[in-house]
């Protein structure tokens, strides 16, 4: 969804074209742009969360500080 946010094209109908018949690029909000950073963040950490429980579970190790911090992220 995010991707498609930003690259999506306009639909085709003459409000989104001007005199030249050219498309008119529409900016994207920044409400939205906050709300898309904000989730790719919170994905982000996520994912470096489950990459060290991971590592930790493979190496038979208790919890590490790096998994407390992303936990607490």
């Amino acid at each position: 969804m995010c991707v498609g946010v930003v690259i999506m094209e306009p639909p085709n109908h003459p409000k989104f074209r001007d005199d030249k018949g050219n498309f008119i690029e529409i900016p994207v909000s920044t409400t939205t742009q906050c709300t898309i950073f904000l989730a790719l963040q919170y994905f982000f950490v996520y994912l470096l969360l489950a990459v060290i429980r991971t590592r930790n579970q493979l190496r038979n190790q208790p919890s590490s500080k790096e998994e407390y911090v992303f936990q607490l992220a």
